[in-house]
Parts: C-alpha cells; sequence; structure tokens
C-alpha cells in the first residue's frame, strides 16, 4: 500500500490490485454523529446534492453519463462519521473518474430547486425506511441502547429538522467539511498514474478553517433487561435483540465478530440451525455486529409467527447464554469462516477500497491487513469473557402481528 499526503493535507491511500477494475472512494469524516440538535440530516442532504451539479457539469443526467456511459458503477453513502463517495470503472477510464469526482467535491453548486427536489426525494428516503418492519424497530431499538451516543438518531435524517433547513445552510456546511484536510481517498486497482491524476485535480483544492473534531462518546453498558411491544396488523411478528457492546478501537470488537460468525453464519449458525433447521420456528434469522469508532451494537432479528413468540424468545435468550459455552472447536470452526468471508469479500476493488478507508479511519489502513490475525488471536478464554460482558442485560423490540 502506498501513501500520498498533498501539500494541502488531503490523503491518498493506494492499493495496487491485479485486474481490470479500479475502484476509487472518497471518504468525508462528517457524519450523522457531527450533525447539530435542529439539523439531522443535513449531511444526507448534501451527499445527494453534490450529484445533482456543479460548474461544470449543469445536471445530474451530465455526471451520472461520465460513469455509466462506460460501464462503471458509481454511489454514495452517509454514516454516523463519514460520508463516502465510490466509483467503480475499467483501469483506462479511471482518469475520468477522478476528475468526476474533483468536481463534486469542489464545485458543487447546490440551486434552490435541486435542493427542494432532492428534500423530497429523502422524505421519501425515511418514509420507506419506516414502512420496512425492520427498519422501523431498529429506530426503536436505538431509543434503547443508546442514551448519550448520537447513534441514536438516524443518519438518514429527522424530517421536522430537514423542512427546517434551507439551501443555504447545506451548502455552508458542504463548503465548511468538504475541505481536503478532512478528506481521504483510497483506491485500489491497477493504475500505474494515479499520482499524476491525483495532483492534476486535487493540488488546488483550499482548504476551509474547519479541522476536523469529532464528538466521541462512549455509551455505557446496559443496567437493566429493556423491552417494548409494539402490536401491528401484520400477519407475522418481528423481534429485535441486542446490546450495546465493543467499539470497533477495541480489542473486544475482534472477540464480537466470531461470536457473530458462530451465532449467524449463514444456514449454518446457531440460531439459524435452532430456530429454523431444527424446529422450524421462524422465516428469518439473522444477526449483526455494528461498530464504529465510538460505539458497537450487537443485534439478533428474527421474524414468525405469534404463536411461536414465547418459543422463540427463550430459544435466542439461551444460545446467548450458551455463549459462555462454547467449545474450541466450535471457536475454530468461526474462525475459518471469517478468514474466508474476509478475503473473499477484499477480491472486490470496491470493497477493498472501502475497508481501506474504514480502518485507516479507525486508526491506520495497516489494520486491515492485521484483521485475520487478531481475530485468530483471540481464545476460548477472550470469547467466554467478553459474552459474560456484554451479554448479561438484553434489550427487545418486538412488532407483534396478528
Amino acid at each position: 500500500m502506498q501513501k500520498l499526503v498533498l501539500k494541502n493535507g488531503l490523503t491518498i491511500l493506494y492499493h495496487k490490485k491485479p485486474g481490470r477494475a479500479v475502484a476509487i472512494q472518497i471518504m468525508v469524516r462528517i457524519g450523522s454523529n457531527q450533525e447539530q440538535a435542529g439539523q439531522r440530516g443535513i449531511a444526507h442532504m448534501v451527499e445527494h446534492l453534490v450529484f445533482e451539479g456543479t460548474k461544470k457539469r449543469k445536471s445530474g443526467n451530465e455526471i451520472a453519463r461520465v460513469i455509466e456511459n462506460v460501464g462503471g458503477d458509481f454511489n454514495a453513502y452517509t454514516s454516523n462519521h463519514r460520508t463516502c463517495y465510490y466509483v467503480k470503472v475499467l483501469q483506462k477510464h479511471a482518469p475520468r473518474s477522478i476528475a468526476l469526482l474533483s468536481d463534486i467535491m469542489q464545485n458543487s453548486i447546490m440551486r434552490e430547486m435541486d435542493f427542494q427536489r432532492e428534500r423530497e426525494v429523502v422524505y421519501k428516503e425515511i418514509d420507506m425506511f419506516l414502512d420496512d418492519p425492520k427498519s422501523f424497530q431498529w429506530l426503536e431499538l436505538e431509543k434503547l441502547l443508546f442514551k448519550k451516543n448520537n447513534a441514536k438518531y438516524p443518519s438518514s435524517g429527522v424530517k421536522k429538522d430537514l423542512k427546517n433547513l434551507t439551501r443555504d445552510d447545506v451548502f455552508a456546511f458542504y463548503k465548511k467539511y468538504y475541505s481536503p484536510q478532512n478528506v481521504v481517498i483510497s483506491i485500489a486497482g491497477d493504475f500505474p498514474k494515479w499520482k499524476n491524476h491525483i495532483r492534476k485535480h486535487f493540488s488546488d483544492w483550499k482548504n476551509s478553517n474547519y479541522i476536523s473534531n469529532r464528538f466521541l462518546i462512549k455509551e455505557p453498558l446496559l443496567k437493566q433487561n429493556k423491552n417494548k411491544c409494539i402490536k401491528k396488523s401484520y400477519s407475522s411478528s418481528y423481534l429485535l435483540a441486542g446490546v450495546n457492546c465493543a467499539a470497533r478501537t477495541s480489542a473486544d470488537s475482534y472477540v464480537l465478530d466470531l461470536i457473530q460468525a458462530h451465532l449467524g453464519r449463514g444456514q449454518s449458525g446457531r440460531l439459524f440451525h435452532e430456530l429454523r433447521g431444527k424446529l422450524g420456528l421462524v422465516y428469518d434469522v439473522a444477526v449483526e455486529y455494528g461498530s464504529d469508532i465510538d460505539f458497537g451494537y450487537f443485534v439478533v432479528y428474527a421474524s414468525y409467527s405469534k404463536k411461536n413468540q414465547k418459543l422463540v424468545h427463550s430459544v435466542i435468550k439461551k444460545e446467548l447464554s450458551n455463549l459462555q459455552k462454547v467449545t474450541v472447536q466450535e471457536l475454530k470452526e468461526a474462525k475459518a469462516y471469517i478468514e474466508g468471508d474476509h478475503y473473499l469479500d477484499l477480491e472486490d476493488a470496491q470493497k477493498y477500497a472501502d475497508q481501506l478507508l474504514y480502518w485507516h479511519d479507525l486508526g491506520g489502513s495497516a489494520k486491515l491487513k492485521e484483521y485475520v490475525s487478531q481475530i485468530k488471536k483471540v481464545t476460548i478464554a477472550d470469547f467466554h469473557r467478553v459474552a459474560k460482558k456484554y451479554f448479561s442485560k438484553i434489550a427487545m423490540v418486538e412488532l407483534e402481528g396478528k
């Protein structure tokens, strides 16, 4: 991996990866956790609007055609601590991709008509999110898991805050935070002249007066079980059972990855095996450990008929309790799963570029290469200790169907 830092502070990470595809991803170190009260969703609005026109490319269609006319893929996302934009194209089209990303980072015009239209689009995204049972539940679970950390707020935004935002508010946010000292670019692929193109398009980018200062808030662990039941006219019932736990910067995070693998890997994970394979109690079951620089959560999801409610609850609680009895062989299997899943995921250039930025933001891109070795270091004593530490108290949100 090569690293370049321009005079304006912009950092670029390059990983030479064999193949025809080149992925270029830009990370702006600003997300929903840095938003102030009254502006929830402003980072998401910027993400939408930078694609709607620049001084050179006057419309969203013109921007899209730069990439799509050569069969490329581009998209963006806003998370708690970062906003990312990526392009994946054939190697010969990488120069046009760098030129485009440079343009939207520096020269977005954010017209009033675009602001009004895209705000309606974001409203619709929020509505669609709330229409999905699992997503709606997640908002309720966030309120139980997080009291201090801003992870309790949805990164998509809050409608009442968005209604009070103006185009000028969003443009000012963009000009303040989209500054080279606050940006890191990753490139994954075989692109020998990447430095020349980066310098050509990004060297003249001027810094704002903003110096990155994230609000990192440690969330205390649950001190008691929490339960919330919401009755709905659904034909099925939906459960989220979760805990707040270690941030990715903690050594415990590697153990939690292994717990996720043990419980939730495909059809051989413990929860699928018990709830679906053996007992046929659920339609769907999944496990997710999510983590970032200052928070973590571990959630079990299940959908089932109301008549199976008590038994489903009982099996999930039992499996979480049984984590303290996991054997050395079961831990070995979880490690093998993670190693294979991790390396296969990184075969995709865009996923590699994304992970390179994620780990860089968490303390250094070298951590990406160290990930599997950290997983292999976990002992059975570590596994049992972490299971006891984080899963003694659980928050549960259920949408109870008919």
